[in-house]
């Protein structure tokens, strides 16, 4: 980690006690939304599960293993929302909507301006009456969710009108990953920068981390999700605000409608929506020992 990652004489538009403060009011206000919208029930997302044994095959991604002294178990770290989600609707079937939040964690992830170990999230899980078609439905509630995000920004006390997500495009990634491009990720880079923001219809559906989910260029599959990227001038950089998953609850699921798993990324919101230059800023994580050194002999206040 160098220095370079904060610009020189770098002043936050909002300090930490401010900062700290949207955070838990936004939070507040999206929840608040969002339970009035779905009627939906708070849950605790597990952060670890147990594993029986270690597929040595499975490196994709690689499970994080803990040593249990007292119980002798193995527990990796939970990478799997979309089962969990799954089997607490059967555990509840009179509920339509669950609400959960966790962090992702990615111990392979490479510590930038815009990633870190640790990333905070929200996962919303809802039933959508009368589909007639999947790539409607993302639309449909991807403008759902972004008014959600431009009214916690109205009622948070920040005048943050600036931020509001106006309007944006959308563009399914079968046409642009399959194109026959040497450099599939700078080309997909490119694309988001000239469309911000931009809903990228069917992007992977088992990649909850965003870093992998633009090196990945397999989109012919059988389910597929729609990703809602804005890209950051000053970063160079774009950030995942949300990300739609549809669920297959059972073989026979209802007619009239589906099961989708939202993931609201909400580190990355925070960092776009305040103006933060690093992810430092507005997310707890591991940092290497010279960029604490830095950011505390600058006088730069990071979670």
């Amino acid at each position: 980690m160098s220095k370079h990652y904060f610009p020189s004489n770098y002043k936050p538009k909002y300090n930490l006690e401010q900062t700290i403060k949207f955070i838990n009011k936004f939070k507040e206000l999206l929840v608040k939304q969002i339970k009035e919208t779905f009627s939906s029930q708070l849950i605790s997302f597990p952060l670890v599960k147990s594993v029986n044994e270690f597929e040595i095959t499975d490196l994709f991604p690689r499970n994080i293993i803990f040593d249990n002294a007292n119980s002798n178990n193995l527990f990796s770290f939970n990478q799997n929302p979309i089962n969990f989600f799954i089997q607490k609707s059967f555990e509840y079937p009179a509920i339509k909507s669950f609400y959960s939040f966790t962090n992702i964690i990615n111990r392979d992830s490479l510590l930038t301006n815009t990633s870190s170990l640790v990333k905070e999230v929200l996962y919303l899980y809802i039933f959508a009456q009368n589909i007639s078609a999947l790539e409607t439905c993302f639309k449909k509630i991807a403008n759902q969710v972004v008014s959600f995000i431009n009214e916690a920004l109205t009622n948070s006390s920040f005048k943050l009108d600036d931020k509001k997500i106006l309007k944006f495009s959308t563009k399914n990634t079968y046409e642009i990953f399959n194109r026959k491009i040497v450099d599939k990720q700078k080309f997909i880079e490119e694309f988001i920068y000239n469309n911000y923001p931009i809903l990228l219809i069917g992007t992977p559906i088992n990649n909850s981390n965003e870093e992998q989910e633009l090196k990945l260029s397999d989109v012919k599959q059988p389910f597929y999700s729609a990703s809602f990227y804005i890209y950051i001038s000053k970063l160079n950089s774009e950030l995942r605000l949300f990300k739609i998953s549809p669920i297959d609850k059972t073989e026979n699921e209802e007619k009239d409608g589906k099961n989708f798993l939202i993931q609201f990324d909400l580190s990355n919101i925070y960092a776009y929506v305040l103006d933060k230059v690093h992810i430092a800023e507005v997310v707890s994580s591991s940092w290497s020992q010279e960029f604490e050194e830095f950011v505390k002999s600058n006088n730069i206040k990071i979670m």
